[in-house]
């Protein structure tokens, strides 16, 4: 029996994680769930669930439209450390209720 092709595990650079953890981090700060960010976007949820978990690469036109939708610089995105302050945890995005 010919063994089936493993999938490739990507390993992400730690400014890939640091700009997937600030972007959430902004993100939440400005109470925007990520589907908000898909229609800011254009960009797929899954796209921007795995971006943030510091699995998803992204190209530079990308990043600047990212962090444009959330109101940060691309520098503070990209900076480790500079959107979490001492005794701030971020928050989950408020769920939208439809009537």
């Amino acid at each position: 029996m010919p063994k089936r092709p493993t999938k490739k595990r990507e390993t992400m650079s730690p400014e890939l994680r640091t700009f997937g953890r600030n972007f959430k981090i902004a993100r939440l700060a400005n109470e925007l769930r990520q589907l908000d960010i898909v229609q800011r976007t254009g960009l797929s949820e899954s796209f921007i669930s795995r971006l943030e978990q510091g699995k998803k690469n992204v190209s530079i036109n990308t990043a600047v439209a990212l962090s444009k939708s959330v109101g940060r610089s691309l520098l503070d995105l990209l900076s480790d450390g500079i959107l979490v302050e001492k005794d701030e945890t971020p928050r989950r995005a408020p769920t939208r209720r439809t009537n």
